[in-house]
């Protein structure tokens, strides 16, 4: 690859904060994909036919943001010159607020107005999620400019990733534990939403402290981005 730096290894202290980084994203989306639908209609009271057809059109919008956003990351470049380590310190302050708001019960009537609050808020997390995770992603190819190294960065980044899934799975045990308590269920959710969904966002701004080393050609940056968009996707 051409670039305009120095080709270097990526140091193991940097390729470790990058991987926890990935470990605390999956945290949050674990808990977003796998409790989001039972807080509303277990919470909420919202019918889950509602929800399934507010969750129908977030992916519809999903299939639709994601190339303009892929397109849009990978054109811009801010005034430092790096592409993606900004956008991995901003991120995820916005990720975890709505996390936190979405998990929290306003008291709302009937079931409209839920579903119209879960649909907003929801689509601008998918929004907002899929800049940090495309950007995420992206970091392998500006990291190193070496093809094994890249791979490299790739499968442990999976790895955690699943680790982070696997984490959320504690969440049902802590929940009926909680509940035999005497803990109402909507405070269990909210707890969740702040330990997984603000404290894995906290723990994915690591990744932003890797470095951005390989400065591409337009070229070669579109090849990069169409790679790593593939291997995430297919994950």
């Amino acid at each position: 690859m051409k670039g305009g730096c120095v080709m270097n290894r990526v140091p193991k202290k940097e390729a470790w904060t990058y991987y926890f980084g990935i470990f605390g994203q999956n945290l949050s989306c674990a808990l977003m994909m796998n409790w989001f639908m039972n807080f509303c209609t277990d919470v909420l009271y919202v019918e889950g036919y509602i929800i399934g057809i507010v969750l129908g059109i977030a992916r519809v919008w999903d299939s639709v943001n994601d190339p303009i956003i892929g397109t849009v990351i990978d054109r811009h470049r801010f005034k430092n010159g790096e592409k993606f380590r900004p956008l991995l310190r901003a991120t995820p302050i916005f990720i975890g607020i709505i996390i936190v708001l979405l998990f929290t019960d306003w008291g709302f009537q009937g079931d409209l107005p839920k579903a119209i609050y879960v649909l907003i808020l929801y689509l601008a997390y998918d929004m907002i999620f899929t800049v940090q995770d495309v950007s995420m992603w992206s970091m392998t190819s500006v990291m190193t400019d070496s093809p094994d190294e890249r791979e490299h960065l790739s499968q442990w980044g999976r790895i955690f990733a699943a680790f982070g899934f696997g984490a959320v799975g504690m969440f049902p045990t802590v929940m009926d534990a909680l509940l035999q308590q005497g803990v109402e269920r909507k405070w269990i959710y909210l707890g969740g939403a702040i330990v997984f969904g603000v404290g894995g966002m906290a723990i994915s701004m690591l990744s932003s402290k890797a470095k951005e080393r390989i400065q591409t050609t337009e070229e070669t940056t579109t090849t990069s981005f169409k790679e790593n968009l593939k291997m995430l996707f297919s994950n």
